[in-house]
């Protein structure tokens, strides 16, 4: 015990010189950080709306604009981060200086544009056999991420394309062209780093290792600036010296060799590394393969490393595939291409007591329907049929047995953004665990269309393998048999009928096992079953209500998931829980949660609408040596847009739930600098109460810090009313939209009539507490108090009530956790 309390003073003393370190001085950023003290002046070609937006959403403005940052170092990061975007946007000579105005309490950020300049030709000098037209063709073009690999897909009229995937077999996210002429010129130097790294390897492509120096030419013209590349030393095009192949067992030096076409001292093939990569992939043979070429010596003779990691169900290249796998590979070219389907993709699950049926149309979008009929009593009503739907002209769900309703959306404009899936089938690397034989990764995502792109918004994609497919016929005792035209291949536990003509999947059948027991599942195409399961349901439902209000598209949903019906369901919860959720479906009918400050308000301030059209845009660039590969996808660039965004609009800047969510946020995307001295600053604060000490000890307890055991300590010391008041009173500030709704609500809940009440609360009995009664009468009870005291004052009753011995009994776990995990650290 003692030396539990010891390791407490100890972590207190290190928070304790931590917070004396770092305490926030006049040195640093303090409020300057807010993005609403930022005034732009000479905004020409932008507006001063669209710089600060794109300049308060700047990780690295973010960063640095943390109040315990310094405030030199932020002023100099405005100033850098803001001229990088102007010369990412054609803007060389422009110029950008901030300074404070200690009267305003303002940053003042002075923009000097200068002339304006759109990409225009790229002029290639000093080669005699690089081509000077592919180079140019590569630099102009999407092109792909340094570690994609090209995949060959077949058309159904037999001619080939390829795309480029993933180490997974997920399409590649391109890369947009480094030059497009008619499109600002990029002067900035991460641009220009980019332009020399896709010219090297546009270079090494032709087989050349050339030196060469890149720059930007302005024109006389004011408005056009032309790309140079001046290559010094072309150099002959290398050629293959040494070929280094590790990984090999199965397979010797002189097969592989013999496969690839390669042999010392042939020149390097154009694309060798794509070429090279694609046909040992495609062979089947291998589960991993990665080719390097290193920089040749001066003799121009180049080292081709090949690491192979081999199948073991595969034979040697010498060796021809097998009649079944050979099968298996037409069947995988036209799984891996939704285009080649037969019609729709259908999948089914019949277990004891649900079913479900998945179909995909990659013309249509998908849908899925789920039966629930339970043999014993599991709060459901027997015959449960809930039907969802994604489609380009609508989507929603159906659910005639329990709600006798549908929720459906009519599509009334094109769709701005596609819904992607990708499954993906691989096999582990891990060969020593043979129980382990198959890698299966399932994405979705989101991303904007492209202008040429097709317009669905939903677009599945499954990948796998060549190495998986011809492993199928060997791997976990499979039995394959060619009869009739078609081929079998079965387990213990699945089947699969495949066509051995066209390579066309005719059926899958299968048992799965999970804890709840055994369900059989069927896998087919099936032509137009998506467009006839939908109208079934349709039929089945037309007599059913659509409780989709396109006046209130954000809340109508609220209607249906806290219907009554559903509710009914729900009693596991508790009747505490039903009410609150009946609370907010009556808020819902009486227009609270739309209009000004409602939710569609608050939504759209959380995710504003983007232009997506060719509107000329303001954009700053992400250092890559600092957040690597950041876009929209990153997740740190998630949790420092979108997340620090949520915070500032959603809590009061400089409060506790501020300051915590945001600290958080930087720990989550591993940007902690100052989170220390910031929980110190919170932990010694005065104005905060048990509520913070609790989410601050669950916060640090879930992160796997010996810290969250002060915080609960610290909370065991903070629990009386007064305390309490202080957390809420952090949570009610009106510059929040977390205050703001709670003031709605507030004054919603003094205009509820008795019978509202009634249908909110019920029957309750006598001896039932409820927090929310509570709560309801108190405010009511004075209607002439300000609402953030009437507020207050049922808040803490509620406390007073229950709510103080559930946080109290919660910190207290929160120690003991700790000092049971502390005692286990010192035997």
């Amino acid at each position: 015990m003692g030396m539990f309390f010891g390791r407490i003073a100890s972590f207190a003393m290190i928070l304790l010189l931590g917070s004396m370190a770092a305490a926030h001085g006049p040195s640093c950023v303090n409020e300057y950080g807010d993005p609403e003290r930022l005034v732009f002046e000479g905004c020409k070609t932008f507006t001063a709306e669209e710089v600060a937006e794109t300049t308060a959403i700047d990780p690295e403005v973010i960063l640095a604009g943390h109040p315990a940052a310094p405030l030199e170092d932020y002023l100099a990061t405005l100033s850098n981060k803001i001229l990088s975007g102007y010369k990412r946007v054609g803007f060389p000579y422009a110029q950008v200086t901030s300074k404070i105005n200690h009267e305003t309490k303002k940053i003042h950020i002075a923009i000097e544009e200068g002339p304006r300049y759109m990409a225009g030709e790229i002029l290639v000098r000093g080669n005699q056999n690089v081509v000077a037209t592919e180079l140019v063709k590569t630099l102009t073009s999407p092109g792909p991420p340094d570690d994609a690999r090209r995949w060959v897909i077949e058309g159904a009229d037999g001619k080939t394309t390829f795309k480029w995937v993933d180490r997974e077999g997920a399409d590649a996210e391109m890369e947009d062209p480094v030059w497009e002429p008619g499109k600002p010129a990029p002067f900035d130097w991460i641009a220009h780093e980019n332009i020399e790294r896709w010219t090297r390897r546009a270079l090494a492509d032709q087989g050349f290792f050339s030196t060469f120096e890149i720059s930007l030419l302005p024109q006389s013209d004011g408005k056009t600036a032309h790309l140079l590349i001046r290559i010094s030393d072309e150099g002959s095009r290398a050629v293959l010296g040494d070929i280094v192949i590790t990984g090999n067992k199965n397979n010797t030096r002189e097969e592989i060799l013999d496969y690839l076409g390669l042999k010392p001292g042939m020149s390097v093939p154009p694309n060798w590394a794509a070429e090279l990569e694609y046909r040992l992939w495609r062979s089947g043979r291998f589960i991993r393969s990665d080719v390097t070429l290193d920089a040749p010596t001066t003799n121009n003779q180049a080292t081709l490393q090949i690491n192979l990691l081999e199948s073991p169900w595969a034979p040697r290249l010498s060796e021809p595939l097998a009649e079944e796998q050979k099968i298996l590979l037409k069947l995988r070219d036209q799984l891996v291409n939704p285009k080649l389907w037969p019609g729709d993709l259908t999948a089914s699950v019949d277990a004891s007591d649900q079913s479900g049926r998945l179909v995909i149309s990659p013309a249509h979008g998908f849908f899925v329907s789920l039966h629930y009929d339970p043999n014993e009593d599991k709060g459901l009503p027997r015959g449960l049929d809930v039907s969802v739907v994604f489609s380009d002209q609508e989507y929603g769900f159906f659910c005639p047995t329990l709600l006798a309703a549908k929720f459906l959306k009519t599509a009334t404009s094109p769709p701005q953004s596609k819904f992607y899936s990708n499954l993906a089938f691989r096999l582990d690397e891990n060969l020593d665990d043979r129980e382990k034989n198959i890698f299966i990764k399932f994405d979705l995502c989101i991303n904007g269309l492209d202008k040429d792109e097709s317009p669905h918004v939903f677009q599945p994609q499954l990948n796998a393998d060549p190495s998986f497919i011809v492993a199928l016929s060997r791997i976990n005792d499979a039995k394959c048999v060619i009869e009739d035209g078609v081929l079998t291949v079965s387990s213990s536990t699945d089947s699969y009928r495949v066509d051995a003509s066209t390579g066309r999947l005719l059926e899958m059948t299968g048992i799965m096992q999970d804890k709840s027991g055994q369900s059989r599942y069927r896998i087919q195409f099936e032509a137009n079953a998506y467009q006839a399961q939908l109208d079934e349901i349709k039929k089945a439902t037309a007599h059913c209500p659509n409780r989709f209000d396109p006046k209130t598209p954000w809340t109508s949903w609220i209607s249906v998931l806290c219907s009554e019906e559903l509710l009914g369901t729900m009693k596991e919860y508790g009747p505490e829980t039903l009410r609150w959720l009946r609370l907010i479906r009556v808020m819902q009918q009486k227009g609270v949660l739309d209009g000004p400050g409602g939710l569609s308000e608050i939504v759209g301030q959380l995710f504003p609408q983007k232009d997506t059209s060719d509107k000329d845009s303001f954009t700053i660039p992400c250092d890559p040596a600092v957040f690597g590969n950041l876009n929209e996808s990153n997740l740190q660039s998630f949790l420092l847009t979108f997340g620090v965004r949520f915070t500032d609009k959603v809590f009061s800047r400089r409060s506790w739930p501020w300051t915590l969510l945001r600290e958080l946020l930087l720990v989550a995307a591993q940007r902690s600098k100052y989170t220390g001295a910031e929980l110190q600053e919170l932990w010694q604060s005065e104005s905060t109460g048990p509520i913070f000490c609790l989410l601050a000890a669950c916060a640090l307890e879930h992160l796997d810090q010996p810290t969250a055991v002060l915080f609960a300590t610290q909370g065991l010391n903070k629990m009386s009313a007064a305390d309490f008041r202080k957390d809420c009173r952090a949570l009610l500030l009106q510059d929040g939209i977390a205050g703001q709704c709670a003031q709605r609500m507030a004054q919603a809940i003094r205009e509820l009539t008795p019978e509202e009440i009634e249908q909110i609360i019920g029957v309750r009995a006598a001896d039932e507490p409820s927090m929310l009664a509570d709560l309801i009468r108190t405010l009511q009870s004075k209607p002439e108090q300000p609402w953030d005291d009437a507020l207050l004052d049922a808040l803490t009753a509620a406390w007073e009530a229950s709510q103080r011995n559930a946080v109290k009994t919660e910190l207290m776990s929160i120690c003991e956790r700790n000092r049971q995990e502390s005692q286990k650290t010192t035997r």
